[in-house]
């Protein structure tokens, strides 16, 4: 991890201890790579995150662009659509998080 990023998690949380997880996907066969599927949606969320932890935009560009690749998942109409649905039974509290669910459900197994 960056230096600057610990500095900015420590300046917004003080000295209360904190977590940050950092889970990998299953692999996919793919001789000798690793495939992330993310999404345009979950790139978004990440660039604002950063920004809330004052890191400087620059490297938040950087940062970004590591992310963006031919393994980025757009997000649709449809996939908005689908969110609706689910939120219609669950509730539109946490519409964001619906929409990624409607998109793991096209990408995923």
């Amino acid at each position: 991890m960056n230096a600057n990023f610990i500095k900015s998690v420590r300046a917004l949380f003080g000295e209360r201890r904190v977590k940050i997880v950092v889970e990998d996907v299953e692999e996919i066969p793919v001789p000798d790579q690793k495939l992330i599927l993310c999404s345009v949606h979950a790139i978004s969320e990440t660039s604002y995150l950063l920004s809330r932890l004052n890191i400087q935009s620059d490297e938040i560009t950087n940062m970004i662009n590591i992310i963006f690749s031919d393994s980025t998942a757009s997000i649709t109409i449809a996939h908005f659509k689908r969110a609706i649905e689910l939120a219609k039974t669950i509730g539109f509290h946490h519409i964001n998080d619906r929409l990624h669910t409607a998109i793991a459900e096209e990408y995923c197994d």
